[in-house]
């Protein structure tokens, strides 16, 4: 059952075009898409130029607020439209406060990664964090991307001693009966929408589900509780298109239509009165960091713009527990923010400017959960389907961003990545997108709402949650790949 909102079918058959057209007769103004929209600087991803991701679905109510990123979606696939690809599972003693160990989620992990293709590489990471498929895809690595990674790897021995470990980036893409069988075509184009449909999205599996003749797809059906008897589950809906409720009964439920979605469906499930759900998340920071050398011709490299390397941290004196970083090589989607500063240069001196571009890259720095904001969602039962939340703040969080920097900063001579720290953007709450442990999963249950190891809330024996709403805290690393072998496992189990 799903609310599905799509693409917007002119888009999409423009898309489709793309799709079937060699690369090199795509009209120019498709190859210089970017974000229309921004907030504090920072680009809302969209899909083809449509934020139908973002589409409220009747009766819920949700309104945006600049000082908070987190949003629900109630699009066919989710965010998983709009997504960075990026798949890795959490370090094993980062989730110590779960009541599952690591080595309990390895086998669903296997499972998972069947899924999809994965790029990337054994390295120093796979020590930390299993890749779980031996055979892997590689992606080509531009100029500027061949130099960083030449670099990292002649320093490498002296960032392991100071707790830097890189590697190329694992990212996930669709197999070729879904994707193009061209593969990826480095067209630049992966923030703002694979004409090619190379990056994975939960849409191919869905595609795959629908061969099962156990299985059948519902659309236009957005969730707003339940109620468990003896033997079945009411499933309460509101039907879009007949813009009435309606109800369907099924054995067993497995909620996963994200954490505000899923929260808000299990309190009036549970019939709750006034109740805060405490939302874990992970702070994210944007750096700019500029590569000791520059290259001719950046703005026509052909180049896949999705993460290219990433950088885990370990510094017992700055956190206890991981430290995750996404590098993205230049890329478009600069350019918004670089002609504020260098636009009249670029008219003087364009070879120069061309030159000083050709080093930038951004760094996402994320945070664990532990260290980073809370988001508090209100809950009221004489408005249920309204979404309300605010921000709780973690005074650890601008030290340990501090302390981050100041190590990046004294590392620059090894990474040859050098931080411009003045022009650095901390990320509203929420904004991370990964977020979860509003229903925390518990072996005793000590909150007034939990989840047992089977993801089912309090006393309920046959609703089971399976997204991220019930982690009891969000690594800073990957969330997708744990959340999916966590899913998969409660499937198994069940």
């Amino acid at each position: 059952l799903d609310t599905g909102y799509k693409l917007e079918k002119n888009l999409k058959s423009e898309a489709k075009k793309l799709y079937k057209l060699d690369y090199k007769e795509w009209p120019k103004k498709v190859l210089d898409a970017r974000s229309n929209q921004y907030y504090k600087g920072i680009p809302l991803k969209q899909l083809f130029g449509s934020s139908f991701i973002y589409k409220i679905s009747k009766p819920y109510k949700y309104e945006f607020k600049k000082e908070i990123g987190i949003r629900p979606s109630f699009a066919k696939g989710g965010f998983s439209n709009i997504w960075g690809a990026a798949v890795m599972p959490c370090y094993k003693k980062d989730i110590l406060d779960w009541p599952i160990s690591f080595k309990k989620l390895t086998p669903y992990y296997k499972e998972v990664v069947k899924l999809f293709d994965i790029s990337g590489q054994k390295d120093n990471l796979s020590k930390y964090f299993p890749i779980f498929k031996k055979k892997l895809t590689t992606l080509n690595l531009s100029e500027q991307g061949n130099a960083i990674y030449k670099f990292l790897k002649k320093n490498e021995k002296k960032l392991k001693k100071k707790g830097f470990f890189f590697g190329r980036s694992r990212l996930a893409f669709n197999k070729k009966n879904y994707g193009h069988k061209d593969g990826c075509i480095y067209c630049g184009l992966c923030l703002t929408g694979c004409p090619k449909k190379i990056i994975y999205s939960s849409i191919s599996t869905l595609q795959n589900l629908n061969a099962n003749k156990n299985f059948k797809y519902l659309s236009g059906i957005t969730v707003t509780s339940l109620k468990e008897n003896k033997s079945n589950v009411i499933v309460y809906a509101f039907e879009n298109k007949l813009k009435k409720e309606i109800s369907l009964i099924g054995k067993k439920v497995f909620v996963g239509a994200g954490v505000l979605q899923t929260t808000s469906i299990i309190a009036n499930t549970l019939k709750l009165k006034n109740y805060k759900f405490e939302i874990k998340d992970k702070s994210l920071i944007y750096l700019p960091l500029l590569f000791k050398e520059g290259f001719s011709k950046i703005y026509n490299n052909e180049t896949n713009t999705l993460s290219q390397f990433f950088f885990e941290i370990m510094d017992k004196k700055i956190a206890k527990k991981f430290i995750h970083g996404q590098l993205y090589l230049y890329n478009k989607l600069y350019d918004r923010e670089l002609n504020k500063f260098l636009f009249p240069l670029k008219l003087i001196v364009p070879k120069l400017i061309e030159k000083l571009v050709s080093r930038l890259t951004v760094l996402q720095i994320y945070l664990h959960s532990d260290y980073s904001s809370k988001l508090i969602f209100h809950y009221n039962s004489f408005k249920p389907h309204e979404i309300v939340i605010e921000e709780k703040k973690n005074h650890k969080t601008q030290y340990i961003i501090k302390k981050i920097l100041k190590k990046i900063k004294q590392n620059s001579k090894n990474t040859g990545l050098y931080p411009l720290i003045f022009y650095k953007k901390v990320a509203t709450a929420g904004h991370s997108y990964h977020s979860g442990g509003t229903i925390p999963m518990e072996k005793k249950k000590t909150k007034k709402v939990s989840a047992d190891l089977l993801g089912r809330p309090n006393n309920l024996k046959r609703i089971h949650c399976i997204d991220a709403s019930i982690l009891p805290s969000i690594p800073a690393t990957t969330i997708t790949l744990t959340i999916m072998a966590n899913a998969y496992r409660i499937g198994v189990k069940s």
